[in-house]
């Protein structure tokens, strides 16, 4: 991931990604099809263990994200391959900055994963809607004024959040 402001280690099995995990990492690249017959669900549920929450994005060949989440990664974002590096670029960015916003208000394990799912409807709903957050209340189905105080607490702006105006292509 040279000259993408990312530094990557590479696990080629559990055995080795449980190993790296208890090195401190910003986030993990998980592939649903790691080798050596073992079951990256072990590496997920290590990941959910971890005092310290890490950002996780998931990719493999499950077909849809439904299929996905049958595995239960229900609230951890799915690329499913092939994907573009500027779509994974994308993702681990802000699946970082969610993780970090919800660790600094002391948020671990499920509660930070419900919080993060909940704060990344909000920023998906606040780009495709241009900060509506009327919008965004009424299609996420929660009061305006948690969404106002969600946006408060983790000092989110609805114009931080239309999205870019080129969003990236891969390239």
């Amino acid at each position: 991931m040279r000259g993408t402001g990312w530094r990557s280690e590479r696990a080629i099995s559990v055995v080795d990604a449980l190993a790296w995990l208890r090195r401190n990492f910003d986030a993990v690249l998980l592939n649903l099809n790691l080798g050596d017959g073992g079951h990256s669900e072990e590496v997920l549920e290590l990941l959910a263990t971890l005092r310290a929450p890490i950002a996780v994005v998931v990719h493999g060949g499950c077909g849809t994200r439904a299929g996905a989440n049958k595995l239960g990664l229900d609230g951890i974002p799915y690329l499913e391959q092939p994907f573009a590096p500027g779509a994974l670029l994308a993702t681990l960015d802000e699946e970082v900055e969610l993780t970090r916003l919800v660790t600094a208000c002391g948020l671990i394990g499920i509660v930070a994963r419900l919080e993060k799912q909940l704060l990344r409807a909000m920023l998906g709903k606040l780009r495709t809607t241009r900060g509506n957050q009327h919008r965004v209340a009424v299609e996420l189905g929660i009061p305006r004024t948690t969404l106002r105080d969600k946006m408060a607490i983790y000092g989110l702006r609805s114009a931080a959040f239309r999205g870019p105006t080129n969003p990236p292509d891969g390239r």
